[in-house]
């Protein structure tokens, strides 16, 4: 079974990156230690984005400045370690933070992955195939 690592960090501002940067290093050790200096070379990562009342911004910009965030931190030695990355917006917790989810993935992990076509590691759903197209 993989590991799992699950913690919430504040959403990226659109400026002040580097004071942002700062702010998450500090939660990290002060609140979740247990995730710095993660070792696995590979993880699917699940972002969830509590953003509800806020100006709604680009999913990608917004999970690019937490994995860079994330590296800053020293969660991460390079965000090139996440193979899998979903992102995703939420009403279902804190507004202002995005719940992240890191699971190492093992050879073992990735060839069942690929065997078995799961989708989210996280989580029991799987990839359902499409309807066969039907002929005219």
């Amino acid at each position: 079974m993989s590991t799992r690592h699950e913690f919430l960090v504040l959403i990226p501002p659109t400026t002040g990156v580097s004071t942002y940067r700062a702010a998450v290093a500090r939660d990290l050790a002060d609140v979740y230690p247990e995730v710095l200096g993660l070792k696995a070379p590979s993880y699917a990562c699940r972002m969830e984005f509590f953003d509800q009342g806020m100006k709604r911004r680009d999913l990608d910009v917004l999970a690019e400045g937490v994995l860079e965030a994330l590296v800053k931190a020293g969660v991460l030695k390079d965000d090139a370690a996440i193979d899998t990355l979903l992102t995703s917006r939420s009403t279902d917790g804190p507004a202002g933070f995005v719940r992240v989810t890191l699971v190492e993935l093992t050879d073992v992990t990735k060839a069942a992955l690929a065997k078995t076509t799961e989708l989210y590691p996280w989580s029991d759903k799987t990839l359902r195939s499409y309807p066969e197209s039907g002929g005219a």
